[in-house]
């Protein structure tokens, strides 16, 4: 491992799939990520999952979660409902996520009743049923994944923002590109030359890199659509796979990560 000046400058994760992330300052990890990060995800009348690619204006639901026992959801034009972290309410279902289904249970009724007021259409807040074993890759198979696109944890460092923001000759939240750690003291895109990384007593292993899609062009607040950042980075970021910015990692050991430990990595 090589030690330089590298820390974790912001963590983040995702309760709720497509809806707005909290910021921590510390991060515990277990076998399938993050804990609590895409543990419930929006489902439409045929039960497959619905993101602000269709529905941008999901960027508009705040999310605040209480002493790890409940979550609230809110907006600007109604009052906030708020559900327990374990509440669910009739039989198990199967849900698809990118055409593997999962198995899963509705929320409530009145909290999808809630959210689909809010979207104007038919949805339902679902909670990854706790024996569900979603695999990401054969080569960490201990670990598994709630209801994220494809692997357990994003990472970025906060030099590529700045670049790419220098680029584009606009600010942008890092919270458009929905990072789990953001790490600072490092090039621009250094993350994705290494092997791993470790902090603290938690190793993180490269696996690989993000391509990105048009969530990113959806203001992380307003829910408004625009060209950026897609626009600008797809001039000097564009591989054979698309548009990449950040690299996913797998955490190999389960623990408990905060913000401004040091990074040390390895090439």
């Amino acid at each position: 491992m090589v030690t330089t000046d590298a820390r974790v400058d912001q963590l983040y994760f995702y309760p709720v799939k497509s809806l707005r992330g909290l910021r921590v300052e510390e991060l515990t990890m277990n076998a399938s990520g993050p804990m609590w990060d895409r543990q419930w995800m929006l489902v439409d009348e045929k039960n497959h999952f619905i993101t602000q690619r269709q529905l941008p204006k999901l960027a508009t639901i705040g999310v605040q979660m209480f002493a790890e026992s409940a979550l609230e959801l809110s907006h600007k034009d109604m009052e906030g409902i708020d559900f327990g972290l374990e509440e669910h309410e009739g039989p198990e279902c199967q849900v698809t996520i990118w055409k593997k289904e999962v198995p899963a249970h509705e929320v409530s009724s009145e909290v999808s009743e809630w959210v689909s007021d809010v979207a104007k259409q038919k949805l339902r807040l679902v909670r990854m049923s706790p024996e569900a074993r979603r695999e990401f890759n054969a080569d960490v198979p201990e670990r598994w994944v709630r209801f994220v696109d494809q692997q357990p944890l994003l990472v970025i460092t906060k030099a590529a923002l700045q670049e790419l923001e220098k680029k584009a000759g606009v600010t942008l939240s890092m919270t458009r590109f929905r990072p789990n750690i953001v790490i600072d003291g490092v090039p621009a895109h250094a993350e994705d030359a290494w092997s791993g990384f470790k902090v603290g007593g938690v190793e993180f292993k490269s696996i690989k890199p993000c391509s990105r899609c048009k969530i990113t062009t959806v203001h992380p607040l307003t829910g408004e659509v625009g060209e950026e950042p897609l626009k600008t980075l797809s001039t000097y970021r564009r591989q054979e796979k698309g548009v990449m910015f950040g690299f996913y990692y797998a955490h190999v050991g389960d623990g408990t990560i905060s913000a401004g430990s040091r990074v040390h990595f390895q090439i």
